[in-house]
């Protein structure tokens, strides 16, 4: 336990992190088989992933953002808002 305190004092979730589980809106289709997708969370603009290769999420859907790779939002869609 103390050795946890001594290495992570300095520990600070980035900014990034603490989008994982927030929604996000697509702005262009998002296509991990054409390496194409942006989306639009809290007014900035990511480039972004589907979690599943095989399905393209079109421009206008809300996501939730899964992780991050490098400097990608992995995401799927929002179940919570879905679209009618």
């Amino acid at each position: 336990k103390k050795l946890d305190k001594y290495f992570n004092k300095d520990r600070v979730r980035t900014n990034a992190e603490s989008l994982i589980g927030h929604i996000a809106i697509v702005m262009s289709d998002i296509d991990n088989l054409q390496n194409t997708g942006l989306v639009n969370v809290g007014g900035q603009e990511w480039t972004a992933r589907s979690s599943s290769d095989e399905e393209t999420i079109p421009s206008g859907s809300v996501v939730e953002i899964l992780s991050i790779s490098g400097v990608k939002l992995i995401v799927r869609p929002s179940v919570q808002h879905k679209q009618p």
